[in-house]
């Protein structure tokens, strides 16, 4: 069985993927990976990188531990008209896709978005950086199961 961190990750990056002007969004992303490493092509673009930067202890019950999880979504696309138009409309995205189900699938107690770092790379590239903290509640001894 994976662990509820994994579980989460998962929930996370399935929704990433619903996001396409057809279900409602302003974008379609055309790739959702988790820590890349190798570099991206600019025709699989936009996309959106999940990065797990750290989990920490909340507070430690005799029955279990309260967790905070903070990942970074790094959001890249390509712009074809107005670069800084089309980052606000995608980090928007971002934002509606991850906060419609704040338990990520009933694993989480609470989503919360804390930060957005935006980035330019050239005239035609650049994107966001959206950071999110997820709080969850698993057995001390087994991080397979949640409370």
């Amino acid at each position: 069985m994976a662990s509820i961190r994994e579980l989460i990750l998962q929930d996370i990056q399935s929704v990433l993927e619903t996001i396409n002007t057809s279900n409602g969004y302003n974008t379609t992303v055309r790739r959702v990976e988790r820590a890349r490493i190798t570099p991206f092509q600019r025709n699989l673009l936009p996309a959106i990188f999940i990065y797990e930067e750290s989990d920490e202890l909340v507070e430690e019950k005799s029955y279990c531990n309260d967790r905070r999880m903070t990942i970074a979504l790094e959001c890249w696309l390509k712009s074809h008209h107005n670069l800084s138009q089309e980052v606000n409309e995608f980090y928007a995205d971002v934002q509606k896709a991850i906060m419609a189900d704040r338990t990520r699938g009933g694993y989480a107690i609470d989503t919360k978005h804390t930060i957005a770092k935006f980035f330019i790379e050239d005239e035609n590239l650049g994107g966001v950086e959206v950071i999110f903290e997820i709080l969850y509640r698993q057995l001390p001894n087994d991080p397979e199961v949640s409370l």
